[in-house]
């Protein structure tokens, strides 16, 4: 851990930043790669939680799933100066 202190103060307080809404979640494309089979999909899926953070993983070709892509499309995303972006190829 670059700074065990602060990840050690910042653990027990993230969990339940995520419950009261404060912080609402944000949804990344699993990279095309990896999307072809369903394992390692949930891997992939694993390794985000444990290395990153959240994990629920969300399967948009299902009627819950595209709901939820829905929903979060309309969702109105916070202003910022600058933006970075990247490309999983």
């Amino acid at each position: 851990m670059p700074n065990l202190p602060r990840w050690m103060l910042w653990k027990p307080i993230r969990h339940w930043v995520r419950e009261t809404g404060m912080y609402p979640p944000t949804y990344h494309p699993v990279p095309r790669i990896l999307a072809s089979r369903k394992e390692r999909v949930e891997l992939f899926a694993r390794y985000w939680a444990k290395y990153v953070g959240g994990g629920e993983l969300v399967f948009t070709r299902s009627k819950q799933g595209r709901a939820i892509l829905l929903a979060a499309r309309a969702q109105q995303r916070p202003k910022v100066k600058q933006q970075a972006f990247e490309t999983w190829r």
